[in-house]
């Protein structure tokens, strides 16, 4: 497996795979009680189960397979990459959540970018998922200091000056949405 040697001679260090169904339920996870001993299993194996490319760099980092540049790198090309990819209307849902699923790996990575070696952060991509309205039921009265009630950080809102991204709500009960302001066709 990824301990073995190659025809070469040379010895494979690391192997990341992408996550498509529970770790569990994989070959050598099969035979263990719970995931954290099948996870070590095939660690122990050299292999790395990941979500994105992001957390197998981080991975790699770790392991000084790649260099901390190298690292950022590998952030800004999955960042351009994501914005690059053409989503169908019907999958805005689908495409709200890989965002959130890079971002949440940009953030980890730039926790190590800046905070331990003191380099630029990768900036999270633009919140850009299909627009629906917050439930329609009429607000109860808000006791002071308690956050209102309604969508999510990170859930996609309709507001009567266009869509956008619920960014945060405030105690004050206001709501804070980066807006989504592109002209027809995607141009800036």
């Amino acid at each position: 497996m990824a301990a073995a040697s190659s025809p070469r001679g040379g010895k494979m260090e690391r192997a990341y795979m992408h996550v498509v169904q529970p770790i569990e339920k994989t070959h050598r996870g099969r035979q263990h009680d719970s995931v954290e001993s099948a996870k070590a299993a095939w660690d122990k194996a050299g292999v790395c189960f990941v979500e994105t490319f992001v957390d197998a760099a981080l991975d790699a980092a770790a392991r000084r397979l790649i260099s901390t540049r190298g690292l950022r790198r590998v952030g800004l090309a999955a960042k351009a990459d994501f914005e690059l990819v053409q989503w169908e209307r019907a999958d805005d849902s689908r495409r709200d959540m890989r965002r959130q699923e890079l971002d949440d790996a940009l953030r980890r990575l730039n926790r190590i970018l800046v905070v331990d070696h003191g380099l630029d952060p990768v900036p999270l991509c633009e919140p850009t998922a299909a627009p629906f309205s917050a439930s329609g039921a009429k607000a109860r009265p808000r006791r002071r200091g308690e956050t209102p009630p309604g969508p999510a950080p990170g859930a996609a809102v309709s507001t009567p000056v266009g869509d956008g991204i619920l960014l945060r709500a405030r105690k004050d009960g206001i709501y804070e949405v980066a807006l989504d302001w592109r002209l027809p066709g995607n141009q800036a």
